[in-house]
């Protein structure tokens, strides 16, 4: 998964975690805060929790997780997986 592809998922995830009035997020670089685009601390904890799930990283791995932007949640990433996403699309339905 390149950068692109996480920021794919990213978007999707938060379609996903936002209530259905407020999910049109879209995520549009990796250095943008969370905070910006109206992605709150509870957005952002589902967000790890799914991103870790999706990347085979463990419950209290994850929990150490804080990331302030896609960035610092894709480095935590890239620390941490024990497998890759290959294709956002299936990710985001396994989330559903």
């Amino acid at each position: 998964m390149n950068e692109a592809q996480f920021l794919e998922l990213l978007t999707g995830l938060a379609k996903i975690v936002k209530p259905m009035h407020r999910n049109t997020v879209t995520v549009p670089d990796m250095d943008v805060e969370f905070k910006e685009i109206d992605i709150d601390s509870l957005d952002t904890l589902m967000l790890v929790i799914y991103t870790c799930e999706l990347h085979g990283i463990d419950e209290e791995t994850g929990k150490e997780c804080n990331p302030k932007t896609a960035r610092e949640l894709w480095d935590f990433i890239q620390t941490h997986k024990t497998k890759d996403v290959t294709d956002v699309a299936a990710a985001l339905e396994e989330c559903k």
